[in-house]
């Protein structure tokens, strides 16, 4: 499940929604959430069956209706994964999720009117545990934190295509899991 809650701000509390809860198919264990910028769609990314799950979304009450189901892995993959994380780009033409088993990010094409996805790469990351997965500010870089290797490496994104290149450049880091921005003052 996807649980659903209504925020009241003035009491700084939390209530279930109605409907409190979306269902997903039994042990797809749903891991992160993308919502595009107005509210309508949410992509869902589950690390136990490797799916990538389409949800219209009412903005009213924040019901998620699932609209379509796909893979995240490479065609023909057959072994271990858990996906990690997942991401809409900029201009929301683009979902990436990143897949720990294959050491990969699935790159979808988004249809802007239905929300629906459409697997259109899955690039190597070289490692075998990316995790951590953002977009730089200017959305031309993927940086992804590889867990075991304890580095990061760049992608280049096509912008056109929104399809991913690998840089050639790698940097050593602890367990990177997670990426942060902060302006410079």
């Amino acid at each position: 499940h996807i649980r659903i809650y209504a925020l009241d701000a003035a009491a700084q509390k939390l209530a279930a929604a109605n409907p409190p809860f979306a269902k997903l198919h039994p042990g797809n264990g749903p891991r992160h959430i993308a919502i595009t910028k107005d509210g309508k769609f949410a992509y869902v990314v589950s690390e136990l069956h490797s799916v990538v799950t389409v949800f219209a979304r009412d903005v009213s009450t924040g019901a998620l209706t699932q609209q379509q189901e796909l893979s995240s892995l490479p065609e023909g993959f057959t072994g271990e994964n858990a996906p990690a994380e997942i991401l809409l780009d900029h201009n929301e033409r683009y979902v990436y999720a990143s897949n720990r088993g294959p050491g990969s990010i699935a790159v979808f094409a988004r249809a802007p009117g239905t929300g629906a996805l459409r697997q259109i790469q899955v690039a190597s990351t070289g490692g075998t545990e990316p995790r951590g997965v953002v977009l730089d500010p200017s959305g031309k870089l993927l940086f992804v934190g590889d867990q075991k290797a304890n580095e990061f490496v760049l992608f280049d994104v096509d912008s056109a295509s929104g399809k991913l290149k690998l840089t050639g450049k790698k940097f050593e880091v602890p367990s990177p899991v997670s990426f942060v921005f902060v302006p410079v003052s």
